[in-house]
């Protein structure tokens, strides 16, 4: 679970003030959250504060952003999308280790302005995959059904043995 950022206790604070909430009331609210002090509080548990908090002063509750816990960033590549880049290179590479074909799919990377897969932009996966597919892979769809074949054994596997 992520944690409770810096500038969320801050606008807990500053709601907290606004409202005119006395230091009994506001570790009441605290215990509805089973915390003594708002630096023990999530990061989900401190935006669920902020808009009670927020209420209570009769303002709007500040946007967060989607909860994307354990999600990539909006921006990035999401997992799965770096497997099927990873698949698809597996199919064109020459490399058979897979240290050195991870290297050499860095490397291959780097001419769109990229050092590492980690770091690909969701703004460039479809030109790697249209070059990954120039290059002789597969289309997209195949490695999709691929990895939902794979998802299923998995979970068979997985309910086979419980």
């Amino acid at each position: 679970m992520a944690t409770i950022k810096k500038h969320q206790i801050k606008i807990i604070h500053t709601l907290k003030n606004k409202a005119g909430i006395d230091e009994d009331l506001y570790r009441q609210m605290l215990s509805k959250y089973c915390v003594e002090s708002s630096k023990e509080l999530s990061w989900e548990r401190a935006n669920q504060l902020i808009a009670e908090l927020a209420k209570a002063a009769g303002q709007k509750a500040p946007y967060n952003g989607p909860k994307r816990a354990g999600k990539a960033p909006l921006n990035m590549a999401t997992w799965k999308q770096k497997r099927m880049i990873e698949a698809m290179w597996k199919d064109v590479s020459i490399k058979t280790d897979e240290k050195e074909r991870k290297k050499a799919l860095n490397t291959f990377l780097q001419r769109f302005g990229v050092s590492h897969l980690h770091w690909l932009g969701r703004n460039k996966v479809e030109k790697v995959v249209k070059a990954l597919v120039a290059m002789g892979a597969s289309r997209p769809e195949v490695y999709i059904e691929r990895m939902k074949a794979e998802l299923n054994n998995k979970e068979e596997n997985h309910a086979e043995k419980n």
